[in-house]
């Protein structure tokens, strides 16, 4: 992705890069989110690979129920992270990923910590992360 968008921007071809990025992000994002669906379905099957104490099977699978299904918006922020890289417009992807750091474990400590939060709350505050900077990433000018 880095290679191909910095060809085309090289070249003089900007559109052409914006498609190759999107192009690629599209493709990223229906993958991972074929694999997050998956994981949320049958979370078992993944995580048998792993463990077979039933504690943390049941963690896992309540992680790979709210989570999984968003893991599209992951694919989709980092493959637009990685076209950014190809024109050096870093800076919406990185404050994305600082929103989703800061969302995920500032917002998540402070459900569980003062609000009582359990796993499930804590679970859906990192998949709502994961949205909103796959959304900043998408609406910045990284491409």
């Amino acid at each position: 992705m880095v290679t191909l968008v910095g060809i085309s921007i090289g070249a003089g071809d900007p559109l052409r890069a914006r498609r190759i990025a999107w192009t690629g992000a599209l493709v990223a994002l229906a993958f991972t989110e074929m694999i997050g669906l998956l994981v949320a379905i049958a979370p078992d099957a993944w995580l048998r690979l792993f463990s077979h104490d039933p504690a943390v099977l049941a963690v896992g699978a309540l992680y790979l129920r709210r989570v999984g299904p968003v893991y599209g918006a992951i694919g989709l922020a980092t493959l637009l992270y990685l076209a950014s890289q190809g024109i050096g417009r870093v800076a919406a992807p990185v404050f994305a990923e600082t929103a989703r750091l800061l969302i995920a474990a500032g917002l998540g400590w402070v459900a569980v910590a003062h609000f009582g939060a359990g796993l499930s709350t804590l679970f859906l505050i990192i998949a709502a992360a994961a949205i909103v900077s796959s959304a900043i990433t998408a609406m910045g000018r990284t491409v």
